[in-house]
């Protein structure tokens, strides 16, 4: 009878583990993904990021504008970023916190993402860095006066 309860005891427990270090790992792709995207444009790479984006990002964005956006919010001098919120919940995800770039600046920045083609794919970038805003609409980017640059998607990807 003990030995049966020390087996069960002892199966919860290594279930746990085994949940928190997936949880983990995803919340780690997620963070892993943002900072690879932030990197790229930071190198100039910006068709690589663009690439490497959700295919509903790349729907309702051109690279030109990607390029323009990076460059008026600062995402484009990207040093490093700080994440202290993360989120995932079934095959999207979220992270927030703060990028710093080259020049000591900090933005605040959200980015949203979808898990497709095995991989995490930015699907939205949001960042609050006070100057001209970006939007889009369905698939029909268009710029607009608010303190942000916004994608916001809606289709929904599927693994």
């Amino acid at each position: 009878m003990a030995k049966g309860c020390l087996f069960g005891c002892l199966g919860v427990v290594v279930i746990g583990v085994a949940i928190v270090f997936f949880v983990m790992h995803m919340l780690q792709g997620v963070t892993s993904s943002a900072n690879s995207f932030l990197s790229l444009l930071a190198q100039n790479k910006v068709q690589e990021a663009y690439d490497s984006a959700a295919g509903m990002f790349r729907s309702a964005m051109t690279v030109d504008q990607l390029r323009q956006q990076a460059a008026r919010t600062g995402l484009d001098h990207y040093k490093e970023a700080s994440w202290t919120g993360q989120h995932i919940d079934n095959n999207t995800g979220d992270v927030s916190g703060s990028v710093t770039t080259r020049e000591g600046s900090v933005i605040p920045v959200k980015m949203t993402f979808v898990y497709e083609k095995s991989a995490w794919r930015v699907s939205g970038v949001d960042v609050n860095s006070g100057s001209a805003g970006f939007t889009t609409s369905g698939s029909s980017p268009t710029l607009s006066p608010t303190p942000a640059f916004t994608l916001t998607a809606t289709a929904t990807a599927t693994p």
